[in-house]
């Protein structure tokens, strides 16, 4: 019995997605691979392409020999990151204070209907110090089975408590980690009104096992079962990819990680804060503290004042 799977495009069409992804993906200025299965269609019934997903762009760029876009993170010959995998340290970015992130979201990103995703997901992203994966992979209203339901933003009366487990498998913890933002902070009671509308589910409805579905871009959904469930369920049903992409649509030259190390290192210079209370809001041992934590220079700026106010009380300075 022969097992070999089938192509998904007979020759014919192969050729003919050539010649047509060969002038989108060398366009200037540079198309996305998002744009470009928009272009040409991929996933809709009824084209040449429905078979194929958004993702397949990348892989049918190899096959095709297309040439790359971007930069390797890997040197030739190497198997190790550089230092940084960002054009911009975290140092260098320096930290942003609540006032600038909310007069550069509303500036770049004014609240709307078609905005409230991505800017509820940057406000939890500032407001916290979680990866994006653990923002986006949180879900809410999903059934378990026996009238049981899964919710991942528990919205209190002064708080949101958002409930998770640690990403990092070393850890090896399963018991549920939550973590809270309070309510009167910058826009996040802007959050709990997105959480409780339930407008995310616009697009993403139904029960699990229906491959009818399309998500936002109007591609089928061809996951199944357990996978297609949570999806349907998740606030912000996005990849890291897309994260990324949302958070430098707003605020030019930053990314997801940026803001955890914001987070932490703003938490280690709140006044008398206690080495325990820092490990109990950042959910960090004291080794990655001192990895995650970086020195702007207001901070510098604010530990030469200390220093003075000594010196003078000790007379070495007038």
């Amino acid at each position: 019995m022969d097992f070999a799977r089938e192509p998904l495009l007979d020759q014919q069409k192969e050729a003919e997605l050539k010649s047509k992804m060969e002038p989108l993906w060398n366009q200037v200025p540079r198309l996305s691979g998002m744009e470009i299965a928009r272009a040409l269609k991929f996933g809709i019934p009824g084209t040449p392409f429905e078979l194929l997903k958004p993702c397949y762009v990348y892989f049918y760029r190899q096959k095709f020999n297309l040439p790359l876009r971007a930069k390797a993170r890997f040197k030739k010959g190497s198997t190790t990151l550089p230092n940084h995998r960002y054009k911009n340290t975290p140092e260098e970015l320096k930290l942003m204070s609540p006032e600038t992130f909310v007069a550069k979201l509303n500036e770049m990103l004014p609240r709307n209907e078609f905005s409230e995703a991505q800017r509820v997901f940057l406000i939890i992203l500032y407001s916290t110090p979680l990866r994006e994966s653990e923002i986006f992979e949180r879900v809410q209203n999903m059934p378990l089975g026996e009238g049981k339901i899964r919710n991942d933003f528990e919205i209190l009366s002064d708080k949101i408590m958002i409930h998770l487990l640690r990403k990092k498998k070393k850890y090896h913890q399963k018991n549920d980690e939550p973590i809270s933002i309070r309510r009167d902070f910058p826009l996040v009671n802007e959050a709990v009104e997105y959480l409780e509308s339930k407008s995310w589910e616009k697009t993403f409805t139904g029960e699990p096992n229906t491959v009818a579905k399309r998500d936002t871009y109007g591609f089928q959904i061809r996951s199944h079962g357990k996978d297609q469930l949570e999806l349907n369920h998740r606030p912000f049903p996005i990849s890291k990819t897309c994260a990324d992409n949302w958070v430098k649509s707003v605020f030019e030259g930053f990314y997801c990680h940026y803001f955890r190390f914001a987070f932490i290192t703003s938490a280690t210079q709140i006044p008398n804060i206690k080495v325990s209370e820092l490990r109990a809001k950042t959910y960090l041992t004291l080794g990655a503290l001192e990895r995650y934590v970086f020195t702007p220079e207001k901070a510098e700026a604010d530990l030469d004042d200390k220093r003075a106010n000594e010196y003078r009380k000790q007379g070495v300075i007038d």
